[in-house]
């Protein structure tokens, strides 16, 4: 059931990228975020009222037990930022020795450019991860009306790191 479910929404979401604009897609995003996440945030939010509700047996101490649970709620998500931090990932640790053939990059749109992944550095990383002969896909979605635009300044980047950069000129290209 579950792979039906991400099959047809791969198909719904591939058919809305080719024929819908971009502002629609936008609000597409957010109402799947939405649609994903508002259920179990709402869950989520009801734990501690049942927490209390289940625990304190009278009026005199709700305020020592919700206390308790505020603190162990503090306590617990202390524990969840720093042990994955500090702990699991340098154990297990996150480096992959794989190389590829292409590597995708499609992080930029018009109104989100993220600046880690627009530096030098950032492409050198990606490089490392490709074959000798391997290939480093860009989809710059940005518009701009000026020549020396983000475009330019992401191509000039690149090129900083890739010996050879190719764009597609065309600046409003549809599917």
């Amino acid at each position: 059931m579950a792979a039906a479910i991400q099959k047809y929404t791969l198909l719904i979401s591939g058919a809305l990228i080719i024929t819908v604009s971009h502002h629609l897609l936008v609000i597409a995003a957010f109402a799947a975020c939405m649609i994903i996440f508002a259920f179990p945030c709402f869950l989520l939010g009801t734990v501690t009222p049942s927490l209390v509700k289940y625990t304190v047996g009278s009026l005199e101490e709700s305020g020592t037990t919700v206390g308790m649970l505020g603190a162990f709620n503090t306590i617990g998500s202390i524990i969840g930022t720093f042990l994955p931090t500090f702990v699991t990932i340098p154990a297990v640790g996150t480096a992959i020795d794989k190389k590829y053939d292409v590597i995708m990059v499609d992080a930029y749109q018009d109104i989100t450019i993220p600046f880690q992944m627009s530096s030098a550095e950032f492409f050198r990383m990606v490089r490392e991860h490709l074959n000798e002969d391997g290939v480093m896909v860009v989809n710059m979605n940005m518009r701009t009306d000026t020549e020396d635009g983000i475009n330019t300044w992401l191509s000039d980047t690149i090129a900083s790191v890739y010996p050879h950069v190719r764009t597609d000129p065309r600046q409003d290209r549809r599917l």
